[in-house]
């Protein structure tokens, strides 16, 4: 235990770590859909609830591309969500400063009674909650994402705007 909180503390493994969800991720995006069309193609239930979600994001562009004031509202909402997990990652990457930033404070002040909690458990803790909020809402953002600017080129072909606006 004490080797992993060693590694934690080593920012050269969190810039490895970094790297590595971001190789991931890109391997994610592009096997995302190919692993659900396999796993459709083995369960029925998989393949209803795929068709289920391929109508309802079909219903959602359609709304946006009709309605100007329903699509600035989920822009505005998106963009919200977007905010939230780049600050949902900046928390998960300055985890292990924070860490070191609360043992500090717990030898300047010793009679803090959340300094009981060992600062190394605590560094181990909050970067693991706040890598899956991250990866959580980051997954929730741009599938918000993509079905806003879906809907946005339909309100711009369905206007006969240039794109590009």
């Amino acid at each position: 235990m004490q080797q992993i909180l060693i590694y934690v503390k080593d920012p050269g493994w969190w810039f490895s770590a970094f790297f590595v969800a971001i190789i991931a991720s890109v391997i994610a995006g592009f096997a995302k859909d190919r692993v659900a069309s396999i796993i459709g193609s083995l369960s029925e239930s998989h393949r209803a609830r795929q068709l289920a979600n391929v109508e309802r994001r079909r219903k959602m562009v359609a709304a946006l591309a009709e309605n100007e004031g329903f699509l600035i509202l989920t822009m505005i909402r998106t963009s919200t969500l977007t905010l939230f997990s780049l600050l949902v990652f900046v928390i998960f990457l300055a985890s292990p400063m924070l860490s070191m930033m609360f043992s500090n404070w717990c030898q300047l002040v010793p009679v803090d009674p959340t300094c009981k909690v060992n600062d190394g458990y605590l560094s181990i803790i909050v970067s693991f909650v706040a890598g899956v909020a991250t990866v959580v809402t980051a997954y929730l953002g741009s599938s918000h994402l993509t079905t806003t600017m879906l809907g946005y080129r339909g309100y711009l072909k369905r206007r006969g705007l240039p794109k590009g606006l």
